[in-house]
Order: structure tokens, then sequence, then C-alpha cells
């Protein structure tokens, strides 16, 4: 399993952005997690999220925040802990692109 823990910025409830720290991992739990969810293979979607970070264009953002959502269950039962750090409510709702300064 490989292991990494990244940030995502979102808003909060005054609309100041704030950086939450997000462990992931990445291993058969995530492949098939992934799988379940999105209907395509892990694989697959990578290579169409290359193809469309090349051409200068978001990948498919529901696939996106599936890709999130299973590693970060990977990481969270793993490790035996309970609660998520971020929900898929959060990644549509209040993520953002920006960075809290």
């Amino acid at each position: 399993m490989t292991e990494k823990t990244i940030k995502i910025s979102k808003k909060d409830a005054d609309g100041n952005i704030v950086q939450t720290d997000v462990a992931l991992a990445y291993c058969y739990a995530t492949e098939i997690s992934f799988k379940d969810m999105s209907g395509c293979d892990i694989t697959d979607f990578m290579q169409e999220a290359i193809e469309s970070i090349q051409q200068q264009r978001m990948p498919d953002i529901k696939k996106t925040i599936y890709l999130i959502i299973a590693a970060h269950m990977a990481y969270t039962e793993a490790n035996g802990i309970k609660d998520l750090t971020v929900k898929d409510i959060d990644l549509m709702t209040t993520a953002t692109p920006a960075v809290s300064e």
C-alpha cells in the first residue's frame, strides 16, 4: 500500500478558505471501491485524466471525487480510523482550487 497526505482547500462556514489534510492510500481496496462507485477501472480513468490535463481540461469531476473518497476510505480502513477527514459532500460543495494564505 502506498500512502500520501494531500491538502484540500475548502471554504468554512464564514467563507474563509481553509486547508484540510487528507490521508490517502493506494491499494486493491482503492481500486475496488473506485470501480464500485464509478463503474470503471481506475487505470482507464487515470488515462482519461492524463489526457484531459494534457488538453488543459478538467478531468471528470465525479470520477475525481470518487477516486479521492476511495483512496481516503482505504487509508482510514487500513489504519483503523473510524471517521473520514473529508466527505463527498465537502468535495462537491465547499472544495475550491484556491489555497489559504
